[in-house]
């Protein structure tokens, strides 16, 4: 199931959840992009 969330889109309903995208996955590659 999906709903219209405004300005975050369209969100998916999983069971009780909402997703907000998919999971992001840290890596050697990528962990110095992000400001810990």
């Amino acid at each position: 199931t999906t709903l219209n969330a405004g300005r975050l889109g369209e969100l998916k309903v999983q069971g009780s959840e909402i997703l907000l995208g998919d999971p992001f996955i840290y890596t050697a590659d990528n962990i110095d992009d992000f400001n810990f």
